[in-house]
């Protein structure tokens, strides 16, 4: 089976990447600028973006640094762990006709973990952007991924991820991509 991320089926997740979340987060500072640059090269590639909360009144909204990435898009808020539990987003993911899902967020034992094995279990192809993800211990995190990779996600990084979409130096993508990682 081929795992290649394609572009024209691909759309990109953002979990709970939330003030009060993400400086408990190992590593936070990357992890919000890798997912920073991911949504950015997906805006390039005009893949779909979709953005959650999970229960903002608690935990704050989404990071600045995130939003401003996200320009105009609005996060979704949530209660359930998994992206999956909200029927119009399982609605809306339907009708992007989009087959791979790129995962990334906080924290990735719980919320982004339960989002991707419920994807799989729908007949998604869900690739997690592992260093736009975290969690607080990363015992828990390794932990994690482990348990998606033998479920059958792909384990990718932002760079890795956006190289594989573009391609070839020839694409007319190429130059904004390449320029956005540097």
């Amino acid at each position: 089976m081929n795992n290649r991320i394609r572009r024209d089926k691909a759309l990109l997740v953002v979990i709970d990447i939330q003030e009060k979340l993400l400086p408990f987060i190992e590593s936070s500072e990357r992890i919000r600028d890798k997912a920073a640059m991911m949504i950015k090269g997906a805006e390039i590639l005009q893949l779909p973006i979709f953005a959650f909360e999970q229960y903002p009144k608690g935990l704050g909204c989404t990071v600045p640094a995130i939003k401003e990435a996200l320009g105009e898009r609005e996060a979704t808020e949530k209660t359930s762990f998994s992206i999956m539990g909200i029927r119009d987003f399982k609605k809306a993911l339907k009708e992007t006709g989009k087959e791979d899902i790129l995962l990334l967020g906080i924290e990735t034992h719980v919320c982004v973990l339960q989002s991707a094995l419920d994807l799989l279990f729908e007949g998604y192809r869900v690739y997690l952007v592992a260093d736009a993800a975290g969690s607080r211990n990363v015992n828990d995190k390794n932990v994690a991924i482990k348990r998606m990779s033998d479920a059958g996600v792909t384990v990718t990084t932002v760079e890795a991820a956006l190289f594989e979409m573009v391609d070839d130096a020839k694409d007319t993508k190429f130059k904004e991509i390449s320029k956005l990682v540097k």
